[in-house]
């Protein structure tokens, strides 16, 4: 049964019924606790607008409840300093909303959503900083958040979305990355849980757009199409942990995009890979250790078109083998049809270590690395050697 409730400010001479249009007006670093509604924690709670529009007001679902709303605004004025945040940490929480979660949507705002435990869902879009000059933060370590349809960061005009994530689950049909006009900036860092979007798309904004995202934990899976930068600037690190798409462009049309990935962490392309004249591609050696045969980006089945003017490098930055070593840096079932110079970055100690020329094979590209032992462990191996060959003359 669905029952509509006053809803009360903890600690607050104010109410509101829910069947109005639901704003929390508190005074300054107010805090709204799922507690203080005077209802059984089995029922299910039904708000038509959950909104939250001043400065410092804390909404915290620390219950076991259900709450259906129409929609979820979190939003108070960048001027004031302490943005408007709705948080939750309790697994028995549920917040639904039929319709979007927008946080920092109108102009000149800020808002927060923390997700520590706990179930929220959007039937349709989420909107982090959609705004003109909006401000929308996330932040996962736990519980699932999930959008039916669109998952936006960074849409509005001269906007900032932020997404952190360290744990849990995460969906939604499509991710952008900085979809607005005006210098909008959508980062998302993943270090830990899982995520699953059905396209992800960089930057799809104007010029001045910016999308980032860094992998650095956890697991990161896109079903169909990864598009590195449509209009603005695209970059995708993957420093730790995994990265699989179906297909993945970048740098076509003359659009700016970047694509990091360390020997630390697992990348797979399984349908398709494009990138174009503008496309920067880094490979980075990280350790000391590389498993034989096993490719930083994995190309698998897919197709590969590679511009020869693109930009492909080797950072050997944090290279600290202590042995030759032939190490694969991509691996696809056809050789590309162009294949584009490989070059060497990073601060690295050429006395120790002979860069061969990468090597363009049938299913792989390939680098050796000859490690060059130092002077006084020359000597050292020689003096090693001499004893042994004193040793078998004595023997003899």
């Amino acid at each position: 049964m669905k029952t509509r409730y006053p809803i009360c400010l903890a600690g607050a001479l104010l109410c509101a019924t829910a069947s109005s249009v639901f704003a929390w007006s508190p005074s300054t670093n107010s805090t709204v606790y799922g507690s203080s509604l005077s209802v059984s924690s089995t029922e299910v709670v039904t708000i038509d607008n959950f909104i939250f529009n001043r400065t410092g007001v804390n909404v915290i679902l620390d219950d076991t409840r259900t709450y259906s709303v129409t929609k979820v605004e979190v939003r108070s004025p960048t001027a004031d300093g302490v943005a408007a945040k709705l948080s939750s940490t309790n697994s028995g929480a549920t917040l639904i909303s039929d319709g979007t979660i927008a946080v920092g949507n109108t102009l000149d705002t800020s808002g927060v959503i923390e997700l520590i435990a706990g179930k929220m869902q959007a039937t349709t879009t989420v909107g982090l900083g959609t705004g003109q000059n909006g401000v929308g933060t996330m932040t996962m370590s736990g519980g699932s958040f999930s959008a039916l349809s669109t998952m936006a960061i960074a849409t509005g005009s001269a906007s900032t979305g932020i997404l952190r994530m360290s744990g849990g689950s995460l969906s939604a049909t499509l991710l952008t990355l900085a979809g607005g006009a005006g210098n909008s900036t959508g980062s998302f860092t993943l270090s830990g849980g899982d995520a699953t979007f059905g396209n992800l798309a960089f930057a799809s904004g104007n010029g001045a757009s910016s999308g980032i995202l860094s992998i650095e934990g956890g697991n990161l899976i896109v079903t169909a199409t990864t598009t590195l930068a449509k209009n603005g600037t695209g970059r995708l690190q993957v420093l730790s942990g995994s990265f699989q798409t179906g297909t993945l462009t970048m740098g076509l049309e003359g659009k700016t995009s970047y694509l990091t990935v360390s020997s630390n962490a697992v990348m797979t392309v399984s349908s398709g890979f494009s990138a174009g004249s503008s496309a920067s591609v880094t490979m980075r050696l990280d350790g000391a250790t590389f498993t034989p045969g096993k490719a930083i980006i994995s190309l698998g089945a897919s197709n590969v078109s590679l511009d020869s003017g693109m930009t492909l490098r080797i950072d050997m930055g944090d290279y600290a083998a202590t042995e030759t070593q032939t190490i694969t840096l991509m691996s696809y079932d056809a050789k590309p049809t162009q294949t584009p110079m490989v070059t060497i970055t990073g601060d690295y100690d050429d006395t120790l270590y002979q860069v061969m020329d990468a090597v363009w094979g049938d299913t792989s590209l390939t680098v050796t690395i000859n490690y060059i032992p130092e002077p006084a462990a020359v000597g050292a191996m020689l003096g090693l050697l001499a004893l042994a060959a004193v040793a078998r003359r004595r023997r003899a």
